[in-house]
């Protein structure tokens, strides 16, 4: 479910995101994922943005990663599994223990249908795949420039 206002406008914690040709097909184009799952996800834990950008740019991390590492191991491995596991590393990386924003596998899951097992799995495979590197420090703004071409309200 996408949360929009009266005015159809997207809603993602304090920032309106203006409906420009379907906003989440329009963002979609530009990160190459579901933006809508994406939206809905954080929007239904809370998440703050910070999770929001950074899940996508371990997304885009990941899915240029996906045929040539540890990823290619899983079977049947979805683009809505990877995007939820990257929610799932920004979150963890993002948010102190103990807060409410706070993701666990077995949440995931029971939002999902996806059983922590597999949560598990893709999730080991990802950090490999990671090489366990976290920080997005040399390619963050140069990954953010597509996103700064929507006008911002």
């Amino acid at each position: 479910m996408i949360y929009r206002l009266q005015n159809d406008d997207l809603i993602l914690d304090d920032i309106i995101l203006p409906d420009i040709n379907e906003s989440p097909e329009q963002m979609e184009n530009l990160v190459s994922i579901d933006c809508a799952l994406a939206l809905s996800l954080c929007k239904i834990r809370n998440l703050p943005s910070c999770v929001f950008v950074l899940s996508l740019l371990y997304m885009k991390r990941l899915r240029s990663l996906r045929g040539l590492s540890s990823l290619a191991q899983i079977d049947n491995l979805t683009t809505e599994e990877l995007y939820i596991t990257s929610t799932l590393l920004a979150d963890k990386y993002l948010i102190d223990e103990g807060e409410n924003e706070q993701l666990f596998n077995s949440d995931l899951a029971e939002l999902t249908g996806i059983t922590v097992e597999r949560f598990n799995l893709i999730e080991r495979q990802a950090l490999l795949a990671l090489n366990w590197n976290f920080q997005m420090a040399k390619t963050f703004n140069e990954n953010l420039d597509p996103l700064k071409t929507i006008d911002l309200v």
